[in-house]
């Protein structure tokens, strides 16, 4: 990939956000911020059964198959072995018609505003990671192609993947949800330069991030928003850069822990029973058609 240094000094100049020390704080003293939970690998807990009424059955027919599922990582083999397949016909158990109403849950506004949050905006992001050191991105708004922008952080973005939105609140007290949707790759050079085809990318010149903080460098596009974005990202990362790198080791150990377990212990395919009967034909609705 080329990129102008003229292009990197100009970006590094004219953008508050694109500070080397990492210690610039977004426009109109903005925080930014994840209301939600970050994932770190650990069990949630399952939803419990439901429950099962009691079938008058009226017959029933089993059929054994021979299956392969996939497999429930990437890197093992398939689950396969024999299932046995049971179709029961039951008198109509009368169960009741599931309620409409769905609840969406209370807002999650921050608790001191009763300011209202702004349009959700939305991100696409395109990163690859290469050696947990440095990370090539692409950001499209909204999936708009005319808002798009690339860019090299020194930062890992694979920390990035334990949650799907941030917000934005601002000093007066209103906020902006952004919904996050991230494709990300791993690329270890050493490994990869093995190969006859590989090129390697040009990566500017970053500050350390241990030393200096979050940084960034711009080397296409201008959209004003993705710019935003993109600076947002690294101010999350420059207050929650600990808690997103404690996370994502543990979804790594948890991952490896839960690898082991499958190949010490290779799951089988589960069999299927399906209960069936024949309900009652809905009444017609007055001045409607059959």
């Amino acid at each position: 990939m080329k990129y102008s240094p003229c292009c990197l000094a100009l970006c590094l100049s004219t953008l508050p956000l694109v500070a080397q020390d990492g210690t610039t704080a977004p426009a109109d003293s903005a925080t930014v911020s994840i209301p939600g939970p970050v994932a770190d690998g650990t069990s949630t807990q399952a939803a419990p059964a439901p429950e099962v009424p009691d079938f008058q059955v009226l017959n029933s027919t089993t059929l054994h198959h021979e299956v392969t599922e996939a497999p429930p990582m990437s890197g093992l083999p398939p689950v396969t072995g024999d299932i046995s397949l049971t179709v029961k016909k039951v008198v109509d158990p009368q169960l009741p018609e599931a309620s409409a109403s769905i609840d969406v849950g209370t807002s999650s506004a921050p608790a001191e505003t009763s300011a209202q949050p702004e349009p959700a905006r939305s991100l696409f992001v395109s990163a690859s990671v290469y050696d947990h050191s440095r990370t090539l991105l692409q950001i499209r708004m909204d999936g708009n192609p005319d808002a798009e922008i690339k860019a090299w952080s020194n930062l890992d973005f694979n920390h990035f993947s334990g949650f799907g939105h941030y917000r934005v609140t601002k000093a007066d007290g209103s906020y902006l949800e952004r919904g996050m949707m991230m494709g990300i790759g791993d690329v270890d050079t050493q490994q990869a330069s093995t190969s006859s085809d590989y090129v390697a990318p040009q990566i500017p010149t970053l500050p350390d991030l241990a030393a200096n903080g979050p940084a960034f460098v711009v080397i296409e596009g201008t959209n004003a928003d993705a710019l935003a974005a993109l600076g947002e990202l690294h101010e999350l990362y420059r207050r929650e850069g600990t808690r997103l790198a404690e996370a994502f080791q543990s979804r790594v150990t948890a991952e490896a822990q839960r690898r082991a377990e499958l190949l010490a212990n290779p799951p089988k395919p589960k069999d299927v029973v399906l209960h069936y009967w024949r309900g009652q034909s809905p009444a017609p609705v007055e001045g409607g058609t059959q």
